[in-house]
């Protein structure tokens, strides 16, 4: 047991002491040669494939079932940091209601306050979809 012990010490070591060994110091790389071994930008195309690309999955992600519309991805950011998406939809408001639990989330529970523009829009996208039938 000792001797497999003893060996299998020696096999995961003997990588290590051969890299470290005094014979193979390293020369520093110029930064004008480590930028030059680095791959050249992408073409444009190539680019404004990647655009494509990630815009189509935004349109394929989920947002926990939100409906689509102007603040919801502000909406699924600023909720889903604290609770479920699932208490939001459950809620029928008015915006006043809306403007009371957006305060009261930022005075008492330590969510961080939205900007006006920002704001806005998260109130907006909740009376649009979950505001009080009339």
């Amino acid at each position: 047991m000792r001797c497999y012990l003893a060996l299998s010490l020696a096999l995961l070591a003997a990588p290590v002491l051969t890299a470290c060994g005094p014979d193979e110091e390293k020369t520093p790389v110029p930064p004008s040669e480590s930028v030059a071994s680095q791959p050249s930008p992408a073409p444009a195309d190539e680019y404004i494939d990647d655009q494509a690309t990630a815009a189509q999955e935004e349109d394929n992600f989920d947002y926990d079932g939100l409906p689509p519309g102007p603040g919801r991805e502000e909406v699924f950011v600023t909720c889903s940091a604290c609770h479920s998406l699932k208490l939001v939809q459950q809620q029928e408001l008015s915006r006043h209601r809306w403007e009371e639990i957006l305060d009261w989330m930022v005075e008492e529970q330590g969510m961080t306050p939205l900007n006006p523009p920002e704001h806005d829009l998260v109130i907006n996208y909740l009376i649009t979809h979950y505001v009080l039938p009339q």
